[in-house]
């Protein structure tokens, strides 16, 4: 989230040590966003994500081993400080960097509710892929734990993310209108450590209807599909 983001693996398990990522879960390939599953989380047919059932006989295809692999280049958006698994203290980074962009202090209620919403949000992830209860999440947990919450509701992962998105979403709505203008998400973004050229980029994608400003619902749901679309 800081810095570099995350690295694509298109034809190969990532290593095992992940370079810092984003929580935003936008991948790039140079200074190009990345085409593909980042594209198609920030298509309009992501709102639709929540209907999502994947088929479980295709669990076990060939198709599944390719989406293990998608899910591991993700948890390099959440492996903040690049240490090789995600604890607590990435969330907590996250929320901190955000909160300095836009001038909000840890203690008024945006701050708060966003510190909270970092831990809920690391609270349910630990919940379904800390095997061993070690508060630290690896890349097999992950992989492992991703797959299994699929398995069993397509929008546990939704629910998870909320309310740090919701929070977010509110310290980057200077306006207090509902809505972030696209330029604030751009900065938002960046702040979360995505390249300016994939931060605008993204920012644009998600102004659906061309109105300057970026709903909350849309937001979330391309954040969601992103990571828990299959293939």
């Amino acid at each position: 989230m800081w810095g570099r983001p995350p690295t694509t693996w298109p034809n190969r398990s990532p290593p095992d040590r992940a370079p810092r990522g984003t929580l935003t879960g936008i991948e790039e390939t140079g200074s190009s966003t990345a085409t593909g599953s980042a594209r198609q989380a920030l298509s309009p047919s992501c709102r639709r994500y929540e209907s999502y059932a994947p088929d479980m006989d295709s669990m076990d295809s060939p198709e599944s081993a390719e989406y293990e692999r998608r899910v591991a280049a993700r948890f390099a958006s959440f492996d903040q400080d690049g240490n090789g698994w995600i604890d607590r203290e990435d969330f907590s980074m996250a929320a901190a960097a955000l909160l300095a962009e836009f001038g909000t202090t840890a203690r008024c209620d945006r701050g708060q509710a966003l510190y909270g919403g970092a831990e809920a949000m690391w609270q349910g992830l630990a919940g379904i892929a800390d095997v061993d209860g070690d508060q630290r999440v690896t890349r097999q947990e992950f992989v492992g734990g991703a797959l299994k919450r699929l398995r069993d509701r397509t929008t546990g992962f939704t629910e998870i993310a909320r309310p740090f998105l919701h929070a977010a979403f509110a310290v980057a709505d200077t306006a207090g209108v509902g809505t972030v203008a696209v330029p604030d998400c751009e900065r938002a973004l960046r702040a979360l450590g995505v390249s300016p050229r994939a931060a605008a980029d993204v920012a644009v994608t998600l102004d659906r209807d061309g109105d300057g400003r970026i709903t909350e619902p849309d937001a979330v749901a391309a954040f969601a599909a992103y990571f828990t679309t299959m293939p």
